[in-house]
């Protein structure tokens, strides 16, 4: 469905679930639509992989963690940026990347809400050490 559908709403869902299953089977399918056409496709590809220790979708992932980012797409609200960026956060921690840390840092500093200030704090202290092998 995921290569098939011409409908977006289909494939994000379908890209979600591959996402909840976890499988590395999916691994490849998953790498493959970080170069999909559909942002929030890649946005959850990217996602997906990071929760399975797969960096192949670190610099997705860097993004989404760059408020500035988010100025490319007008219809995503404040409400939305904020709950995109608390997800990456929370995947951040499994793929070990200084630039991922570097934004981290950044945002758990100088964030304008005090929630993603303090999810990148936590994410953070999760890096432990190792940061430098990205």
């Amino acid at each position: 469905i995921i290569n098939t559908s011409k409908n977006n709403e289909e494939r994000l869902a379908a890209t979600i679930s591959l996402g909840q299953i976890g499988s590395e089977d999916s691994i490849v399918t998953l790498e493959n639509l970080l170069m999909d056409d559909e942002p929030n496709i890649r946005w959850d590809a990217a996602i997906a992989l990071a929760k399975m220790g797969n960096r192949s979708g670190s610099k997705i992932i860097e993004m989404l963690l760059t408020r500035q980012y988010y100025d490319n797409f007008k219809e995503v609200d404040s409400w939305e940026q904020e709950q995109a960026i608390l997800v990456a956060i929370n995947v951040a921690s499994n793929i070990k990347n200084p630039d991922i840390h570097k934004n981290l840092e950044i945002l758990s500093k100088t964030d304008k809400s005090m929630k993603v200030r303090d999810a990148a704090f936590q994410a953070i202290s999760r890096y432990g050490n190792g940061i430098n092998n990205g």
